[in-house]
Order: structure tokens, then sequence, then C-alpha cells
């Protein structure tokens, strides 16, 4: 599967080899040692960075604003092929899903913003925190992740 550059995650192998899913379990405890059994990992994982495919497109979409594929973090590149098979199957499932993702990342905020701006509406703090509180929040949080990665 790895090597046909398959999801790997536990629920694709569930729903779409179930057979191997269930062997896996019954010599390996688990998915995850299975894994690094057949050497497709180095170690167990032993907790989600993402919390599902969404929220690691929407990290995707926000650290190719700033970086290349190739300078990317190691642990997103490792997330990316455990959920798609490849790195460059989730840059076009980015690609393709782009403007529907849910949430909020650096893309939206600024589509936002500058939609505020062009219709000549308020962007003051007070204004924007009563008017849309999600932008503001999603903004700052923005804002702080900016400054944890300069450091």
């Amino acid at each position: 599967m790895h090597k046909k550059q398959l999801p790997l995650y536990a629920a694709y192998v569930m729903d779409n080899h179930g057979k191997l899913f269930s062997a896996a379990l019954r010599q390996f405890g688990s998915w995850a040692k299975a894994l690094v059994a057949a050497g497709v990992t180095r170690k167990p994982r032993t907790r989600k960075l993402y919390k599902g495919r969404l929220s690691l497109l929407n990290a995707l979409s926000d650290v190719l604003e700033w970086h290349t594929v190739e300078n990317m973090p190691q642990a997103l590149k490792l997330e990316a092929t455990h959920y798609f098979g490849s790195l460059k199957r989730a840059v076009t499932a980015l690609r393709k899903q782009r403007n529907r993702l849910p949430g909020w990342n650096r893309r939206k905020i600024t589509t936002v913003l500058s939609r505020l701006h062009r219709s000549k509406e308020s962007l003051a703090y007070a204004r924007a925190r009563r008017d849309v509180p999600g932008l503001v929040s999603a903004a700052g949080s923005l804002q702080i992740s900016s400054a944890a990665r300069r450091l």
C-alpha cells in the first residue's frame, strides 16, 4: 500500500482493506505497530497532530503560504503522506478544496479582511469583535502562531 501511495490511516484501511486490517490487529495488536513492523514508519504515532484530513489541509495551506513543498516541516510531510498516500496527493487535494475548507486559515482571513475593506466597512477592533468574532479570534491566534514561528 505504501509503494502504491495509498492512504495508510486506519479508517481508510478498515473501509477498503478490512481483511488486512483485521490480520494486522491480530498479528501486531494495533495498526500503528503493523506500520512500524512493515518499515513504513519508525515508531507508532502517539497522538494525532491534526484533527483529521480537513485540519491537515488547513495546516498545509498555511505552511505553503510561507514555505515551498521541499522546506515544509517534516511532521507535516509525514502526516500528509499518512492521510493521503503522498505529499503530492495532499497538495492536489488542497488545490481542489481550498475554497471549501472549514475553519480559518491565513488565506480566508486575508480574503475576508479585503472584502470588508473594499465594502468600506469599519475594521475597528471593537466593531469587528462584535460583528465577526470568529475572524478576530482566528486572526489573533494566527498572529500568535506567526510570532512563535519567528522565535
